[in-house]
Parts: structure tokens; C-alpha cells; sequence
């Protein structure tokens, strides 16, 4: 929890401690004394006044810090990200082109590719010994009924990872 929220909170509990405080003075002093109901009225106002910018301040600050605490932006996240944008359908891409479009590591592409995988956040087909990726639909992976580095015969699952048995190919399917 950020300190903006704790800030907040004790802002709000303060308000509403002090409204309580306020409200059972109210209600005992116009009991004892005679005052009229526009008096009464005229002191509610008063702590109102006071009181108010408290809990709004600490309604504000709950709401900023709620949007700030989302955290830091995951690095590992916008470059899985720039990978997927840069993936073209149904086109097999090696690992040393997408390094050099992204400008990053051969093995940041791999090591972030198989992240991917295993997030199941991927639709598509690594073939770790070429080094090479193709992003493919999940109807086109179905379809095949071979492997498309080694032709080899191969049913893929409905979901999850399918290893090719004679190659070690890897399909993927969200």
C-alpha cells in the first residue's frame, strides 16, 4: 500500500471521526441550550465547512493513489508486446531479425518467446533448432495435420503446446 493511500485513508477517518464528534456536540448542546433551529443549523454548517475538504481531499488522494499504484510497466510485458506486433501472419521469422527490428538480443527473443509459451499468451509455431517463429491463428494451427518443419505427421491439442516428437518443434494455442 503507497503512502498517498494510507494519507487518504487517515484523511477520510479523520473526516468522519470529526463529523461524529461534531454531529454528537450539536445534538447535546441544542438539547441543554435554547438555541433555535437556524443556530443549530448555522454551527452544522460551520463544521461542514471544515470538516468537508478533509474527506474530499481523502477521496481525491484514494482515487489518484489507486491509479498509481498499478505499478511500474513490466519491461518483460512491452517487449513480449513489441514481439507479437512485429510477428506477421502465417510468415516464419528468425530469431536474428526479430533482434535486429527490436533491437534486442537473440536470446532476449528466445528467452521472452518461450515466456510466451508458457503463459499461453502465443498462437503459433517455435522452431527452436532453426531458431525461427510464425505466428499463426488458432483455426490455421488446427488445421494442420503435419508439421511444418518436418513434415512429420502431428495432431495438435485444442489448447495448450504440442511438441512435434521428431523435431521438437514447438505449436502453441491459446
Amino acid at each position: 500500500m503507497g503512502r498517498m493511500r494510507i494519507v487518504s485513508i487517515v484523511l477520510i477517518g479523520i473526516g468522519v471521526l470529526l463529523t461524529a464528534i461534531a454531529g454528537y456536540w450539536i445534538a447535546t448542546e441544542s438539547g441543554r441550550s435554547e438555541l433555535s433551529v437556524g443556530d443549530v443549523l448555522l454551527q452544522a454548517a460551520i463544521f461542514f465547512a471544515f470538516i468537508f475538504p478533509l474527506i474530499v481531499g481523502g477521496i481525491y488522494l484514494y482515487a489518484r493513489s489507486s491509479a498509481d499504484d498499478d505499478g511500474p510497466v513490466n519491461i518483460d510485458m512491452v517487449l513480449q508486446r513489441r514481439i507479437l506486433d512485429a510477428l506477421p501472419l502465417l510468415d516464419a521469422t528468425s530469431f536474428a531479425s526479430l533482434a535486429t527490428q527490436l533491437g534486442v538480443s537473440e536470446a532476449e527473443i528466445a528467452e521472452q518467446l518461450a515466456s510466451m509459451a508458457d503463459l499461453d499468451i502465443f498462437n503459433g509455431c517455435i522452431d527452436w533448432n532453426a531458431a525461427s517463429v510464425t505466428k499463426m491463428t488458432v483455426a490455421d494451427l488446427h488445421a494442420l495435420n503435419q508439421c511444418v518443419c518436418c513434415q512429420a505427421p502431428i495432431r495438435i491439442q485444442p489448447t495448450g503446446q504440442t511438441i512435434c516428437p521428431n523435431c521438437a518443434c514447438q505449436y502453441c494455442v491459446v
